[in-house]
């Protein structure tokens, strides 16, 4: 909108369709009278005279719905150009005019439109900054109630022009949003089953509109949301979860905390409902699972606000979770993350409800959601009571009852030591343990196996290990009835970490020699596939020796105790050399980093 009313011709597009078509000829004819008008009464023509008579012919008599759009069609092109300030001192005069019109031509997608662009204008004149007068604010939820209209193309320009005024500015959308939310919440407040289909007009509005409300309002639209699923109506409760979803989700969302938190608790409630609705009602899985995948997406963006919010849900999450995806697996709806999709990869296909996007809306909770709530959540400084529950939560999982679920909920669990680092000892002590108890368990075959050893290889690297192992002894049996652990071996390689130099000196060092003297006295008495397990074991230890050594802060104090052995078992044993001098690469590497940083 330009500041100046002269030297400007409103209508310069439409007179080039003059006499060549049906495009704007009922408006050229309209313009044809009004210029004949005004150089009648002696006005030069401009925007300002164009309004001023156009307005006195929308004020004169009723006139069919497409003369009225036509002339409201003149009037938007002649208000563009008519200066703010003007339009501020007219625009009570105009509204009500407007507000006639509509309320004669109620049902006229033709008249509805261009009026709606002619009351945008009139927002859009009022001052950038400063509370709204009591007109405009009336304007405007008069224009929001057509973002509601059961016609789609008058709906449509509502609902556009509404997302065009929020977007005009960061000024604008200040001074328009808490009017553009009190519109919203109190049309949330009093929705009831037979309001589904508005409601789902309103849902589209929010699509669009709700990224762009400043936090104090999108914070309160966002609380009026969770209320929706609670109608019973499936693709209202599709819809108000994908929106949810879309929203907390958001890297840049302006929802706070406290928003974020009460999220979490009310869709915790709305799948512990639908929990008790799945025993009972078929397809009731569905909306448990979208309220789950929705409740991960609002924990993880609280726990960059604040940990201690989050952290307190996470084990009534996990909790959930598990029970969703148990109940998933007993009725044959388990989906793996390419089929359900995952809030890893932000979402879940689908198409139906408010935006047809990947989010909030799958039958399913994939493979991959437990996990990645754990990566989201369990990243930032957790305290070790919080630790404990989730930990808790997590060894939960590990009873038979979850076995088909046990690759997911390994991966899950070694999320959390990733997450943790150094601080998962000890309070997640017990269930790195009782992992480690099920390496023998009969049922836990292929793809679960390895996952197991994964998930112990990450748990190992947060202890350390000379935790890990102190929870975990390795022994090492030679005969048929003694107790083996040497599989702990293969869970170490390639995931020392927090580990000390001085550690392999006092463990690792007694037992590759014990393995050596052992192995020789087997191959003198026959047994040489028992010296050929032993000799395994013994690469396997010094394997372990550029771990170590790359992560070592007390290479000073510790490697002078075991040069001599590692020069004696690089000159003896080529089987272990390519390990010893990668370890001992490692160890200046490591200690020219360390120096570089002092």
């Amino acid at each position: 909108m330009v500041e100046s009313s002269t030297v400007v011709d409103p209508y310069e597009e439409l007179r080039l369709h003059a006499g060549r078509g049906a495009k704007f000829s009922q408006e050229n004819a309209v313009l044809a009278a009004v210029e004949e008008t005004l150089k009648t009464q002696g006005l030069d023509p401009s925007p300002v005279s164009y309004m001023g008579c156009l307005l006195l012919s929308l004020e004169a008599d009723r006139k069919e719905p497409e003369l009225c759009a036509a002339v409201l069609t003149l009037l938007e092109r002649a208000m563009r150009h008519v200066p703010p300030s003007l339009l501020m001192a007219k625009s009570s005069k105009i509204a009500n005019v407007l507000v006639t019109l509509t309320n004669a031509h109620a049902d006229s997608a033709a008249v509805l439109r261009p009026m709606l662009l002619c009351a945008k204008l009139l927002i859009l004149a009022h001052p950038a900054r400063g509370s709204l007068n009591a007109d405009t604010q009336k304007l405007l939820r008069w224009i929001l109630e057509f973002a509601l209209h059961s016609l789609p193309k008058v709906r449509q320009r509502g609902q556009a022009i509404v997302i065009d005024l929020l977007q005009e500015s960061p000024q604008h959308a200040s001074t328009l949003s808490p009017t553009v939310a009190r519109f919203v919440e109190a049309h949330l407040s009093k929705l009831s089953l037979k309001d589904a289909q508005a409601a789902l007009y309103l849902l589209h509005l929010l699509k669009q509109a709700l990224p762009l409300l400043p936090a104090s309002s999108a914070s309160s639209v966002t609380q009026g949301l969770l209320r929706l699923p609670s109608l019973g109506h499936p693709l209202l409760s599709r819809s108000a979860f994908e929106l949810l979803f879309a929203v907390v989700a958001d890297a840049d969302t302006s929802i706070n905390a406290a928003t974020l938190s009460s999220v979490v608790e009310s869709l915790l409630l709305r799948a512990s409902e639908s929990d008790s609705a799945s025993k009972k009602k078929a397809g009731s899985g569905g909306m448990e699972a979208a309220a789950l995948r929705t409740c991960a997406a609002a924990a993880a963006s609280l726990a960059a606000l604040s940990p201690a919010a989050c952290h307190s849900k996470l084990a009534d999450i996990i909790s959930a979770m598990l029970r969703a995806l148990w109940r998933q697996q007993v009725s044959g709806g388990h989906a793996s993350g390419s089929q359900a999709g995952n809030s890893g990869s932000h979402g879940v296909n689908g198409s139906s409800g408010v935006n047809g996007s990947s989010g909030g809306n799958g039958d399913a909770i994939g493979d991959e959601e437990l996990p990645q709530l754990l990566r989201s959540c369990a990243g930032v400084p957790m305290s070790a009571a919080a630790a404990e529950a989730v930990a808790a939560a997590l060894q939960e999982g590990l009873s038979l009852r979850y076995l088909p679920l046990w690759p997911v909920i390994f991966d899950a669990c070694g999320c959390m030591f990733d997450g943790l680092g150094n601080t998962a000892h000890p309070a997640c002590s017990k269930l790195l343990v009782a992992m480690a108890t099920l390496y023998n368990e009969p049922k836990l075959l292929g793809a679960a196996r390895n996952a197991l050893v994964e998930s112990l290889g990450r748990g190992a690297k947060a202890f350390g290990p000379e935790n890990f192992l102190n929870l975990v002894p390795l022994k090492v049996a030679t005969s048929s009835d003694g107790e083996d652990t040497a599989w702990l071996l293969t869970v170490l390689r390639g995931h020392i970490g927090n580990a000390s130099l001085h550690f392999f000196a006092s463990y690792m060092m007694p037992l590759q020699d014990w393995l050596l003297v052992r192995a020789q006295q087997l191959n003198a008495d026959g047994r040489t596939v028992e010296r050929k397990n032993l000799g395994n074991l013994f690469e396997q230890v010094w394997a372990l020796f550029p771990g170590f050594c790359a992560c070592a802060t007390d290479a000073a104090v510790a490697f002078p105790t075991i040069a001599k052995a590692v020069g004696t078992a690089i000159n003896e044993h080529p089987q272990v050399r390519p390990a010893l001098l990668q370890g001992l690469t490692n160890l200046i590497m490591s200690q020219r980093s360390q120096k570089s940083t002092t």
